[in-house]
């Protein structure tokens, strides 16, 4: 359970700094990001079953007036599947699955100070 909740902070944590499309983040090439675009209300997410729980999506979605779509994927293989899509903005996705999507240039770190508490 307390897995989870580290999980849910984390997706929580980024869906309030970031709640933009994947493509409208700022900064350039393999770098860091170091800006957030201007947010479009909504944020998509890949998550196993269970993992966006309405005990935590309905606050924040009220308290940020950010849209939580989730898709749930039903292996590693299918969330860096659809990641690589580019439809997109975050994955709870197993270490594996986190290191390919890393290796294969489908994600970039972003600047912690972008992401308020």
């Amino acid at each position: 359970m307390s897995r989870v909740r580290r999980i849910h902070v984390l997706v929580a944590g980024l869906a309030a700094a970031l709640c933009v499309p994947a493509a409208g983040v700022g900064g350039t090439g393999p770098g860091i990001i170091t800006s957030v675009g201007k947010a479009e209300g909504q944020l998509n997410l890949i998550a196993w079953e269970g993992y966006v729980q309405p005990q935590w999506k309905n606050p924040f979605q009220k308290r940020t007036g950010c849209h939580v779509n989730a898709k749930y994927a039903g292996s590693s293989d299918e969330m860096v599947t659809l990641m690589r899509t580019g439809q997109y903005d975050g994955v709870s996705a197993s270490g594996d699955a986190t290191l390919r999507l890393i290796y294969g240039g489908d994600v970039r770190p972003i600047d912690p100070k972008l992401i308020p508490h």
